[in-house]
């Protein structure tokens, strides 16, 4: 599947991230975003490839949700 990605996504600063995998979506916060970010969201995309959809986003959404508590 292609991986569509979408920058200059404001809406990004009210849940306080720099970039966000909906696979097979990713949206940056920046209008550019740096290598380093890019490389971070691929790393998200290979694993959803190799865990599954439902998996991948059921423990991305707790790692979320766990950050935001602490």
């Amino acid at each position: 599947m292609r991986i569509r990605e979408f920058t200059g996504q404001g809406w990004l600063l009210w849940l306080n991230v720099r970039a966000l995998t909906i696979y097979p979506f990713v949206f940056y916060r920046d209008k550019r975003p740096g290598v380093k970010i890019r490389a971070h969201e691929a790393i998200h995309i290979a694993q959803v490839r190799r865990n599954s959809w439902l998996r991948f986003h059921t423990r991305y959404l707790g790692d979320y949700l766990r950050g935001r508590l602490r």
